[in-house]
């Protein structure tokens, strides 16, 4: 019998439950296409400034590698509309990620915003953070942060 080679591990910490599903689909994505990779999506604690989101991500990061091994890619999903409201906290971000070789995915300006830009004639749209729903929801009318509703899986 072939035994089957072991697939890279990839982690990816998120902001929130609509970045971990979207993880989700990806490993979705992932798998229909034979990739031999294994999407490990973390939800830390859903939600918080970048600091903390980062800080637990890197948490439940080093209890996946200590349980399971090394990772070959680690990444944390962030807002970057949610930069800049506290200045002295986000600084402490840059170090905490070059010490663990952690890429930082910044969704602009959140979210919903990334979502938007997946659906025909919204590739470049950017709207303000504080519209980006309600544009997402043009497009994507039952959109919700529920994950038991949404369905991209």
């Amino acid at each position: 019998m072939a035994r089957r080679k072991p697939r890279k591990r990839v982690f990816l910490g998120s902001e929130g439950i609509s970045e971990r599903n979207y993880g989700q689909y990806l490993r979705k994505i992932a798998d229909e296409h034979d990739l031999q990779i294994h999407l490990d999506c973390v939800l830390p604690i859903g939600g918080g400034d970048p600091l903390t989101i980062v800080e637990e991500s890197i948490k439940s990061l080093n209890r996946n590698t200590t349980r399971h091994g090394e990772y070959w890619v680690k990444a944390i999903m962030l807002d970057s509309d949610k930069l800049g409201d506290n200045a002295e906290r986000d600084n402490l971000i840059p170090p905490l990620i070059e010490r663990n070789n952690i890429k930082l995915i910044y969704s602009t300006p959140n979210f919903e915003a990334l979502l938007l830009r997946h659906f025909p004639g919204c590739e470049n749209r950017i709207p303000p953070a504080k519209e980006s729903l309600n544009e997402l929801r043009k497009v994507w009318p039952n959109y919700t942060k529920d994950r038991r509703k949404n369905n991209i899986l």
